[in-house]
């Protein structure tokens, strides 16, 4: 079964490793296995986080990504804060779908 049928110019991104700077890394490892499985490409650790204020942080895009419908995929969520600042650096995109899933290890 295909979900996704036209699959040109889309990306996937994480939202930043904030807790997690190195080793595993549980939205590396979803979006990996998404960009196989659909053909799209993955741009890891795409988005910095240069502050630490969970409030307000401050991203930055740290790679240049050329497709112009992009996925933003973070592995949880509680005040959306990290989605929200992720998404607001593509706003010149033609459309941005953000998921979200779970991690409880």
């Amino acid at each position: 079964m295909q979900l996704v049928r036209n699959t040109d110019g889309w990306a996937i991104i994480t939202t930043p490793r904030r807790r997690h700077a190195e080793g595993f890394h549980f939205a590396t490892a979803v979006c990996e296995i998404i960009s196989s499985r659909l053909g799209i490409r993955f741009y890891a650790d795409a988005v910095q986080c240069i502050n630490r204020n969970r409030l307000a942080p401050e991203f930055h895009l740290l790679r240049l990504i050329p497709e112009r419908r992009v996925i933003v995929y973070d592995d949880i969520i509680t005040t959306g804060i990290t989605l929200t600042a992720t998404t607001s650096l593509l706003d010149d995109r033609d459309f941005v779908l953000n998921l979200i899933g779970i991690n409880n290890r």
